[in-house]
């Protein structure tokens, strides 16, 4: 008998995290700019064949008296060698010169600094292309989760050992000793987590860019970040970031990651203040303690934030959806000066 085999009572079953999904996004606030971005990381040749990514995005400013105009827009469809990660080639209205030169760029390291590199001046605006191309990275490591979901990964138990030292400790979710990791560590399979039905934001009624429908095997990252300048009330600006990624499965989408990040917004440097992290949909029941440590980033300038949240958020008592929902109010700042210039008014 294997020494696995006699331990098979021990491997314990990670617990779910909490089921909230957000139902609704709400309709732009008069005096206000709102950016939205989607991935859909589609096989449309199987499981097995190139990933491709439908990168969309969408800057709307409504004005005072309610009128929406539409300030900029991204269409980029990137093809991706699964093996290597590399981009193969990258099209649509969005796919310029500059654009282009990323492709043989690997996903997997140095990509963020090509994109940097290739989009020097997008970079320092926070262009809605430049946002939506720093986060492609991010879309296609959680891409993974339909083949995993599909049951096309693997189970190999002789490698459960090295497969949990590698993966202990990235996030609260897979902190050493839980259930996660020593369900991996025992049996040399990743347990899957099934989140719960996806309710539709995407609606077509201008709360969102349009998207094709979701297809099988597809897993889905969707931003919305709204800052809203309220002049009624003499208050200062606000900001509300939502985050979710979700996939498609052959009967349904289910929600995987689900943030909704609040706060105030300092004008003086752009600073954001009073910090809130709203958990809907995490996979496990120890991921939302990640959240606990978003308040210690109070009054920290919006361009500073992806710096601090790498240098200070890492490892068991952290998220990296989380992470990755606090970085994106980088683009506060760029978004705060649509406002105050007064564009698409």
């Amino acid at each position: 008998m294997s020494d696995l085999a006699e331990r098979s009572d021990d491997v314990p079953t990670p617990v779910a995290g909490p089921h909230r999904p957000v139902v609704e996004t709400p309709e732009a606030a008069p005096d206000s700019v709102r950016r939205t971005t989607s991935f859909d990381m589609t096989r449309p040749e199987g499981l097995d064949g190139p990933l491709v990514a439908d990168v969309r995005g969408r800057d709307l400013r409504c004005t005072p008296e309610g009128a929406a105009v539409i300030l900029d827009a991204v269409d980029l469809q990137v093809e991706i060698d699964q093996a290597t990660t590399q981009v193969v080639s990258l099209s649509g209205s969005s796919a310029t010169s500059e654009v282009r030169g990323l492709e043989g760029v690997s996903l997997r390291g140095g990509f963020a600094a090509a994109v940097a590199d290739a989009l020097r001046g997008d970079r320092s605006r926070r262009t809605l292309l430049y946002s939506a191309l720093e986060d492609l990275s991010g879309a296609n490591l959680v891409s993974g989760y339909a083949r995993l979901q599909a049951g096309a990964i693997p189970v190999m138990p002789e490698f459960g050992e090295a497969m949990a030292d590698r993966q202990r400790d990235v996030c609260a979710g897979w902190a050493d000793g839980g259930a996660v990791v020593e369900h991996l560590r025992l049996t040399g399979e990743n347990a899957v987590p099934m989140g719960p039905p996806a309710p539709a934001l995407v609606t077509g009624d201008g709360r969102w860019h349009a998207l094709a429908p979701i297809a099988p095997h597809t897993v889905r990252r969707l931003r919305c970040l709204d800052v809203r300048v309220p002049h009624l009330d003499g208050g200062r600006p606000t900001v509300w970031a939502h985050f979710r990624d979700s996939h498609r499965r052959v009967d349904r989408e289910s929600v995987m990651h689900e943030y909704v990040v609040t706060g105030d917004v300092d004008p003086v440097g752009t600073t954001i203040e009073h910090l809130k992290v709203d958990v809907r949909v995490l996979p496990w029941d120890t991921c939302p303690a990640a959240a606990d440590g978003a308040p210690a980033l109070d009054g920290t300038p919006a361009r500073e934030l992806p710096a601090r949240v790498r240098a200070e958020l890492r490892g068991p008592t952290t998220c990296t959806h989380l992470n990755s929902t606090i970085r994106s109010l980088a683009d506060v700042d760029a978004l705060l000066r649509v406002l105050d210039a007064g564009e698409g008014a």
